[in-house]
C-alpha cells in the first residue's frame, strides 16, 4: 500500500479539464517530485491532495483511506501539511505568529514552542526576524517562512507548490539544499515544481506532466540523473 496514491483522478472547472486520468504513487519516505510547465494541471493535482478542489473521477489516498473532496481541514490534521505556490504567507502579521498559525491543528500546547524554537533553528533568519511584519521579508525569506510554517503542524507528508517560483537562482539553491536536508532527515516530500533540472537532482523519483495531465514519464531522480535528455523532451512542451 503506498503511503499517498492517485488512482485515475480528473479534475474539471465546469467544461475545462484540467487534470485526465492521473496516476501517481508516493512510499512513506520518498522524496518524488512531478514536473511539467504552466498550464498542465500541476497545481490542480496539489489543491486536489489538499481538498481545495474535488476530483471530478477517480481516488486519492493517503494511508489507505480515501480523502478526496475531504476538507482541507480535515486533511491538515491527517498530517498533509502545504507550501502554496505563491507562499501565501499572513503579511499582515508577524514572523512568530505566522510560525504559531501552522501550529493550530495540534493539541500537544506545551510541545509548540520547542518546534517554534527548533523552526528558528533551522531557519535563523526567521529567528532575527521573529518580530518583523512577514510582508516585510524577501522572497527567499518568506519561502523559507511558508515551509517552516507547514512543518509547525508536524506533517507526515510535505506538500509543495513551485517553490522556486520567482525567486533569484542562488535562493532557488538554498530552498532545494533545505529541501535535501529535510529528506535526509526522513521527512516525506512530494514536489510540484517547473524547475525540470532541479527537481529532478532532489528526488528519488520524479513524473513529468504534459497538458491534460497524462503522466509520460517515471523515473529515479538523484544526482546522477540524466537531467539533460528529460529537459530536451520537456521543451517540446514549455520552457522549463
Amino acid at each position: 500500500m503506498s503511503f499517498l496514491d492517485l488512482r485515475g483522478v480528473r479534475i474539471a472547472y465546469g467544461e475545462a479539464v484540467a487534470v485526465q486520468g492521473l496516476d501517481i504513487h508516493l512510499d512513506e519516505g520518498e522524496f518524488v517530485s512531478l514536473i511539467g510547465h504552466n498550464g498542465v494541471g500541476k497545481s490542480s493535482t496539489v489543491k486536489a491532495i489538499s481538498g481545495l478542489v474535488k476530483p471530478t473521477a477517480g481516488t486519492i489516498s493517503f494511508e489507505g483511506e480515501e480523502i478526496q473532496g475531504k476538507d482541507p481541514g480535515v486533511i491538515l490534521r491527517k498530517g498533509i501539511a502545504v507550501v502554496p505556490e505563491g507562499r501565501r504567507i499572513f503579511t499582515r502579521l508577524t514572523v512568530k505568529e505566522n510560525l504559531t498559525v501552522g501550529a493550530t491543528v495540534r493539541k500537544d500546547r506545551g510541545a509548540i514552542e520547542a518546534s517554534y524554537r527548533s523552526m528558528i533553528d533551522r531557519f535563523p533568519v526567521l529567528g532575527k526576524y521573529a518580530g518583523r511584519m512577514a510582508g516585510l521579508l524577501s522572497g527567499g525569506e518568506q519561502q523559507q517562512l511558508a515551509i517552516a510554517r507547514a512543518l509547525m503542524s508536524e506533517p507526515r507528508l510535505l506538500l509543495l507548490d513551485e517553490p522556486s517560483l520567482g525567486l533569484a537562482p542562488q535562493v532557488v539553491d538554498q530552498v532545494f539544499d533545505l529541501l535535501g536536508e529535510l529528506r535526509n532527515q526522513g521527512a516525506t516530500i512530494f514536489l510540484v515544481e517547473q524547475n525540470a533540472a532541479q527537481a529532478i537532482r532532489a528526488s528519488d523519483r520524479y513524473y513529468v506532466m504534459r497538458t491534460g495531465g497524462v503522466i509520460q514519464v517515471e523515473a529515479k531522480g538523484g544526482d546522477s540523473a540524466d537531467v539533460s535528455a528529460i529537459e530536451a523532451d520537456y521543451l517540446h512542451f514549455g520552457k522549463v
